[in-house]
């Protein structure tokens, strides 16, 4: 199941790689009419998101600390992968800083998670 996952995502991010060749480097790439960045941020808070889930129920049916800090750090991700792909939708000064603290905050929550005993 995780091999199919990881087969799917890499056939979508190699069929993708022709749209942002293929577009003008002045212009933002785009897909369907959808900036490419944005499109990519939505799908990452999805996986992200799924990742979290399944990390949390691990948590849930092990007890282990260390998977909370992973599950929580991939909750922040998909958080901040969610509020980058806003932009899709509206338009936000704030997300960008807000963002890096988020993914601040998620990397720390992984090291914590990593070397936690």
């Amino acid at each position: 199941m995780k091999i199919n996952l990881i087969c799917l995502i890499s056939l979508l991010l190699i069929s993708l790689a022709p749209a942002v060749f293929a577009q003008d480097i002045e212009n933002s790439p785009e897909l369907f009419g959808i900036e490419l960045e944005l499109l990519l941020g939505l799908i990452n808070s999805i996986v992200s998101l799924i990742l979290f889930i399944i990390t949390f129920l691990a948590f849930k049916r092990d007890g282990r600390d260390r998977l909370l800090y992973v599950s929580i750090a991939f909750l922040i991700f998909s958080i901040k992968s969610f509020l980058v792909s806003l932009e899709l939708f509206v338009e936000i000064g704030l997300i960008d800083p807000i963002a890096v603290i988020l993914e601040f905050v998620a990397l720390m929550s992984f090291f914590i998670g990593v070397f936690k005993k």
